[in-house]
């Protein structure tokens, strides 16, 4: 009984009225319920396998959340700027070959994050302008809300800095909710996923 009232939230009278038959089919039907929602074996080790399941079975973008000093999470609603180039300058060889080398140039501007969060009433900012973090930012993203000790994959930044923060519009004639968007400049990058092999960009 108490396992259909976890699920369907029905008082214990409900449950009670009920013929045993129709409990033990509810029950079946919740543990189906969970069980298409469990990952198998194969989704949780999805980025090895070819890529015709890859593309079969998409990660989706809407499930993330950004820990701040392995201590903070905080649910964003836009994460962007995920990313890191090296920068190149052309070098024409001599003669009639007409060849073109690449030669790469120190770095001239910083990769930059951009993390944007609703703010609530209790606001608490562990990113204020100035701050530089000696821990990486992790951002885990997940299959199932939740379930980020499962996140099927975890960007980490180093050298992180936080440069601007910027506050959404305050408008008495639209309803709406009220945002900050943080910038934050960072130095590398790099991808951990189930497989536990770290790429860095």
């Amino acid at each position: 009984m108490s396992f259909i009232s976890y699920y369907f939230h029905w008082s214990e009278e409900s449950v009670l009225g009920m013929e045993h038959t129709m409990r033990r089919k509810w029950c079946s039907e919740i543990s189906d319920i969970n069980r298409s929602l469990t990952p198998s074996e194969k989704e949780v080790g999805l980025i090895a396998q070819p890529t015709e399941e890859i593309v079969k079975n998409p990660m989706p973008n809407y499930i993330f959340l950004l820990r701040v000093d392995a201590l903070y999470d905080l649910p964003c609603t836009r994460v962007s700027g995920i990313v890191q180039e090296k920068e190149y300058e052309n070098i024409m060889e001599g003669g009639v070959n007409g060849y073109v080398q690449l030669r790469e140039k120190p770095v001239s501007k910083p990769n930059i994050l951009q993390v944007e969060r609703y703010i609530g009433e209790n606001h608490f900012d562990p990113l204020p302008v100035g701050y530089q973090s000696t821990m990486p930012l992790e951002l885990y993203v997940s299959r199932y809300v939740r379930e980020f000790n499962r996140a099927m994959m975890v960007f980490k930044f180093s050298g992180v800095t936080v440069v601007s923060k910027k506050y959404g519009e305050l408008d008495a004639e639209k309803g709406g909710l009220l945002s900050v968007t943080t910038e934050i400049a960072y130095q590398q990058v790099s991808i951990e996923d189930k497989t536990n092999v770290q790429k860095t960009l």
